[in-house]
């Protein structure tokens, strides 16, 4: 069992990313500024920054994975926030619970 918060597996994923962040940025929606911040450990993100970010990385290994397997096409669309639900029980401090409409 991994004991690495979303805070450190976007840490780790951002440091291996490092010749995609103008990608990452514009394809998220976060700005490149707050991405560099976040990580040059300058800042923390919030959720409603995370959630994309999470959410990027998720359908990047999608995709890698497909074509590893030689399976043309993009990875396929991923709705807000399902990344980080599907790691909220690692989230630690950041796990606060989604607002209602």
């Amino acid at each position: 069992m991994s004991t690495e918060t979303d805070l450190e597996y976007l840490l780790r994923r951002l440091d291996e990313a490092k010749g995609l962040h103008n990608q990452i940025a514009k394809e998220t929606g976060v700005g490149q500024s707050t991405l560099s911040r976040i990580f040059l450990r300058q800042a923390v993100p919030l959720l409603t920054t995370a959630g994309p970010l999470l959410d990027w990385f998720d359908a990047y290994d999608r995709k890698q994975r497909r074509l590893k397997k030689g399976q043309p096409g993009s990875a396929s669309a991923v709705l807000p926030g399902q990344a980080l639900q599907r790691r909220r029980g690692r989230v630690g401090h950041a796990a606060a619970p989604a607002a209602s409409k």
